[in-house]
């Protein structure tokens, strides 16, 4: 029942709408599956992937469980959302 639900949820709905709850729901089905089973829905967002940090790192792994060529691209994406989310406290911090 989790594959053909989360293959429902690869598609965007019209308009995009309730996109936060379909990737969401989307990566905690997926979570739930092996690797291999994941990644169409993970791939699905590439190259414009959410920016969020709970979703970068799920795809991370899970590119880098099934050796995917964007697993280095992955990593990448994980470690810039850190840093710029660093700078951004620093920069709110007082001096």
């Amino acid at each position: 029942l989790s594959l053909p639900l989360l293959r429902s949820l690869s598609e965007p709905f019209a308009v995009d709408v309730a996109r936060e709850s379909r990737i969401s729901c989307g990566s905690r089905i997926a979570a739930t599956l092996g690797p291999g089973e994941a990644v169409p829905f993970i791939a699905g967002f590439d190259p414009f992937v959410p920016w969020k940090l709970a979703f970068l790192e799920f795809r991370r792994k899970i590119y880098a469980a099934v050796g995917h060529p964007l697993a280095d691209r992955a990593l990448w994406d994980v470690l810039v959302f850190k840093a710029q989310a660093e700078e951004a406290v620093q920069r709110r911090e007082p001096r």
